[in-house]
């Protein structure tokens, strides 16, 4: 692209009329405010897009400004610098400042030892409004030339033209915002969905419970009935055989009957009902425990203050550095077996399962985190540990997780 075409552009790019010229008017280009597209620009395609647009400016880079810059020692000559020929200039922008340009210059410069300089590598971060003044930037930006090839100063209209031949290949910030935003969405979606199969696990095995019971109890009114129908026919038999002046009494037996059955049913229908309510209350009994959590094994001093040793534990023990709890207290009665469990109630289950995650620190530790479980699920947990036990014996591979037994129809491997 030839001069006269890059400054074509830029008039297009600054609204410009044809007969302004980028070189007479460069306080006009340069005070423009502008926006500045993110984007990573190797020195030599800066230069070339700038030189081609006539607008680069070359103040002086004297050993002495660059000795100073880069903290080196005044005995350093060039030679001692090619290290600084190896640079990595990186342009990005500050959304929140109009114009605001931030440079971040990766380098290695040379310190003194015993032995010699050698290199140490340096990063630093030089931020400033439209054309800062970056001395350093001759060191930075040493080409074939020589060690120096240009020192340049930017301003807006600099960036401006530098940048607008990459902006094809740059995505809108608005697309990289929304693939932010889609990220975080994922990763909500997927702690919720966690959940949600946790608790689809837990209704799985509630309703399965529920069924067998339902299942029995449906068996035991089906015989009620079968024997009160028996007794039913066998006094209709007798009726029959009895003279008219018994009839009342035979009435009256079926009679009794009759209540006798509607009084079972009547029960029946009780004792289901009494079953429901049991098991909203088992519900609302494990919603109210999935924010706590039970500490076994931790050391219990007299007087202690259970929320500080708590807090302490999860920081330096589990590197969990600030987990949100509401309470903390000793459940059970003193004793000399050991100390006494701890029950930890936190601010959401999302900061109970971040504790949790870290609990393979604990081996070896005789510390244990158990879940609060209620009596139910403490029942159906022995049932199914005792499950993966006679499995185990029987040489198969099993195991417990998230409460149920696991058989698989893998054999477990002989040990001689």
């Amino acid at each position: 692209m030839g001069d006269r075409d890059i400054e074509a552009e830029l008039r297009s790019l600054f609204g410009q009329e044809e007969d302004w010229i980028v070189e007479d008017n460069w306080e006009e280009l340069v005070l423009s405010e502008v926006s500045i597209p993110a984007t990573t620009l190797s020195p030599d395609d800066l230069f070339s897009i700038l030189d081609q647009a006539g607008i680069l400016r070359t103040p002086s880079a004297t050993e002495d400004r660059i000795r100073e810059d880069f903290d080196l020692p005044d005995e350093a000559g060039l030679d001692d610098w090619s290290v600084l020929k190896t640079h990595h200039v990186e342009l990005v922008r500050d959304l929140s400042i109009t114009g605001r340009i931030a440079y971040k210059v990766e380098y290695s410069p040379l310190e003194q030892d015993d032995l010699g300089f050698h290199a140490v590598p340096v990063s630093k971060l030089w931020s400033g409004n439209w054309a800062p003044s970056f001395a350093n930037f001759g060191a930075l930006l040493g080409g074939e030339d020589g060690l120096f090839r240009a020192g340049i100063e930017i301003g807006e209209g600099d960036l401006k033209a530098a940048c607008s031949r990459l902006m094809e290949t740059i995505p809108p910030t608005s697309m990289i915002k929304q693939m932010e935003e889609m990220t975080v969405l994922i990763r909500e979606i997927s702690t919720e969905l966690s959940k949600v199969r946790s608790t689809v696990q837990e209704l799985r095995a509630d309703n399965a419970r529920l069924h067998g019971v339902i299942e029995k109890q449906t068996e035991d009114f089906k015989s009620q009935v079968v024997v009160l129908t028996r007794e039913i026919k066998e006094v209709g038999k007798l009726v029959i055989k009895f003279e008219p002046k018994n009839q009342p009494d035979l009435h009256q037996a079926v009679s009794d009957l009759e209540e006798k059955l509607q009084s079972r049913m009547t029960a029946n229908q009780a004792s289901q009902l009494s079953l429901l309510r049991e098991r909203e209350k088992e519900r609302d009994d494990q919603r109210v425990r999935s924010k706590n959590l039970r500490i076994v094994g931790l050391t219990e001093t007299e007087g202690e203050n259970t929320t500080e040793v708590v807090t302490e534990f999860f920081q330096e023990t589990l590197r969990v550095s600030s987990p949100r709890v509401e309470s903390v207290r000793r459940i059970g009665v003193n004793s000399d077996r050991g100390p006494r469990t701890l029950l930890v109630r936190f601010h959401s289950e999302d900061d109970k399962n971040i504790v949790l995650s870290n609990r393979n620190m604990l081996r070896g530790k005789r510390i244990w985190l158990d879940m609060d479980l209620t009596p139910a699920q403490q029942v159906q947990k022995k049932e199914e540990l005792q499950k993966v036990k006679e499995a185990i014996a029987d040489g198969w591979v099993a195991y417990l997780k998230e409460g149920c037994a696991v058989i698989t129809t893998r054999k477990r491997e002989q040990t001689l």
